[in-house]
């Protein structure tokens, strides 16, 4: 868990060893006093992943919001919290497949150099679910080499984000080029 601060208040953010962020408690600060709690689960609704987070985030929370004090005439007068604050996401290396015969890209690979665990590779297929989504390709996180990076033959974790959610799988170089390869190579011939 770790704390951000926000213009109206706190959040705490909670993450999972293998699901990354689950979510965040939002604490906000309230004009007459008080403030507002708003659990938030991390992810697109859209995302069957989401489900899973907050199967285990949502418990928390309101275990959590039981025992703060609750403001009954906020509630009666339907005072509605302040909007969640922009999240403007961060950049990331992805590379798109292309078929060598008419140029479609066939499959998108991100590079997560910084994900040192699958609940980094997870943030990763999280945040960009709806990309993968409006592109409809295979798509696969890839995390930092571990090893010799010689010949391919170190090792990396690898997450296949669509159209199916995998599981982290370690992988050589040679492994998924040779995955990729058969995915690129045969895209027009599956025409």
């Amino acid at each position: 868990m770790h704390k951000e601060i926000l213009p109206d208040g706190t959040a705490y953010v909670l993450r999972h060893r293998q699901m990354g962020v689950l979510g965040r408690i939002r604490l906000q600060e309230r004009a007459a006093g008080g403030c507002h709690l708003v659990c938030e689960t991390a992810g697109d609704p859209a995302d069957p992943m989401t489900a899973q987070r907050a199967a285990v985030f949502e418990p928390l929370g309101l275990q959590l919001a039981a025992l703060f004090p609750t403001d009954t005439e906020a509630l009666a007068r339907g005072v509605r919290p302040p909007p969640a604050p922009y999240d403007p996401g961060e950049w990331v290396r992805s590379e798109r497949m292309t078929c060598v015969e008419c140029g479609e890209t066939v499959a998108i690979v991100t590079y997560a150099l910084d994900a040192q665990d699958a609940g980094r590779l997870e943030d990763y297929a999280r945040r960009l679910y709806s990309n993968h989504a409006n592109w409809n390709l295979p798509a696969w996180i890839v995390g930092p080499v571990r090893g010799s990076r010689a010949r391919d033959v170190g090792v990396a974790d690898v997450l296949q984000a669509w159209p199916a959610h995998g599981s982290v799988v370690a992988m050589t170089g040679d492994q998924f080029d040779v995955m990729l390869d058969a995915l690129v190579d045969g895209h027009c011939q599956r025409r």
